[in-house]
């Protein structure tokens, strides 16, 4: 099986493509640049800042049996800002990649990374994939337009697409979001302020359990189903199932930390972030996945990392 992940480089991009590599898998890695690039065994890169025309003349090359997508951005927040480039980073660079696949006439197994955001605030937890789509931001709206438009090159031109939607990923890699902000905050500030009001919940999965995801998906190969001349493409909830407060992993990390500093939250809760989050992942678990690392196991080894690079 040969493997094409773009976005290779990326957060999630990056563990997937180890993951494979690891286990022995032939596996092309699409990035912006080679710059600061090591080799990896298992591993050829090759260097394309997508949407491009280019993009068709490398799949031929390739020729993979899988492509995952991971490529787009990344940040709820800056979509809010500046919406017309998460829409070129996620819309326009997905089509392209669907268009190229169409005109040379490939039919790879083609995994979307989507997210949870397309929930928006949902309407009970868990939340399962049949819950009511609405998102409360750019970002959100964006990942679910690239469902839809997965769902019209699945029905119309015969594509095999899986679009599993990550909830709060966190991992070695991680530069950001609600994690990284925690440590940066509890090593430099007397009191760690926090937006909102700690009762907003996440449901954490490991970075490495996502890779995990993509393998499992990929040996499923789940098939798109046909009723009454309409088709539902493939989703999959990525996430832990297990729902945690944000005062909760504050704890938890000052712990892992080893200080003792007061804990504020300022009420201010950011527009286009949702309230509760908690995965229903049983249709995940029914084709073989379970979550292999723990929260507090992550979070020590995420604090590690973050050590390392800031006391570089």
């Amino acid at each position: 099986m040969k493997l094409l992940v773009t976005g290779a480089s990326g957060f999630l991009g990056s563990h997937i493509v180890n993951h494979f590599a690891q286990q022995g898998g032939q596996v092309c890695g699409m990035v912006r640049k080679l710059d600061g690039l090591l080799p990896v065994q298992n591993v050829q890169w090759r260097a394309l800042e997508l949407p491009s025309n280019h993009l068709a003349t490398i799949l031929t090359e390739e020729m993979p049996d899988v492509i995952v997508h991971t490529a787009a951005s990344a940040h709820v927040n800056a979509s809010l800002i500046y919406p017309a480039q998460d829409f070129t980073q996620s819309v326009v660079v997905w089509n392209n990649l669907l268009e190229s696949v169409r005109l040379i006439g490939l039919r790879p197994e083609i995994i979307f990374l989507s997210s949870a955001a397309v929930y928006g605030n949902p309407q009970q937890l868990p939340v399962a994939e049949s819950a009511p789509i609405h998102p409360i931001s750019p970002y959100g709206y964006h990942k679910h337009m690239c469902e839809e438009m997965a769902e019209y090159y699945v029905k119309l031109y015969g594509l095999n697409i899986t679009s599993l939607r990550i909830f709060s990923a966190y991992g070695t890699g991680l530069f950001r979001q609600v994690l990284w902000d925690i440590v940066q905050k509890a090593q430099r500030n007397p009191i760690v302020e926090m937006n909102g009001v700690g009762d907003e919940t996440r449901d954490f999965i490991h970075a490495s359990d996502v890779a995990r995801t993509v393998e499992c998906v990929i040996r499923a190969n789940p098939q798109p189903i046909y009723r009454n001349g309409s088709i539902t493409v493939p989703v999959f909830n990525v996430g832990s199932g297990v729902s945690t407060t944000i005062l909760e992993i504050v704890e938890m990390m000052m712990a892992a930390l080893e200080l003792e500093k007061p804990i504020l939250f300022n009420g201010q809760r950011r527009n286009g972030d949702p309230l509760y989050w908690q995965a229903d992942i049983r249709r995940l678990s029914a084709i073989g996945f379970r979550p292999l690392v723990s929260l507090s196991e992550g979070i020590r080894h995420y604090i590690s990392w973050v050590l390392e690079q800031t006391h570089d």
